[in-house]
């Protein structure tokens, strides 16, 4: 409003915009966030799908911080880094453990894959 006189219209779609991200988006902003934590470069890969992020290893050579050493500590830090971006809804983390089977991966509440239910 400008005074009395109606000065523009803001409509649900121009509200939306601001808080809906793309997939796309959010891939990247967390692949960043997580390169930067692990200090590893292209040892990470991240689809994104209607917000549901798969964060996978795929570098094995070693990280650098003591902190991303142990894989239990590494997937909290990584599932927190993760739902920190706007659009996450859920996340799963896989290729930490060597001998991980992608069909025995859990996700962060603890299920089994979509694919093997």
């Amino acid at each position: 409003m400008d005074g009395y006189r109606l000065a523009g219209i803001v409509s649900r779609r121009d509200l939306l915009r601001t808080l809906v991200h793309s997939d796309d988006d959010i891939r990247w902003d967390l692949l960043r966030l997580v390169e930067a934590y692990t200090q590893d470069p292209d040892g990470w890969s991240v689809a994104v799908s209607d917000g549901v992020a798969t964060v996978r290893r795929v570098g094995r050579g070693p990280l650098d911080s003591d902190a991303t050493a142990d894989p239990g500590t590494l997937q909290r830090a990584v599932t927190s880094l993760a739902r920190t971006v706007p659009g996450v809804i859920d996340v799963r983390i896989e290729g930490l453990d060597p001998a991980e089977d992608p069909a025995t991966a859990v996700d962060t509440r603890g299920e089994p894959p979509a694919h093997t239910r």
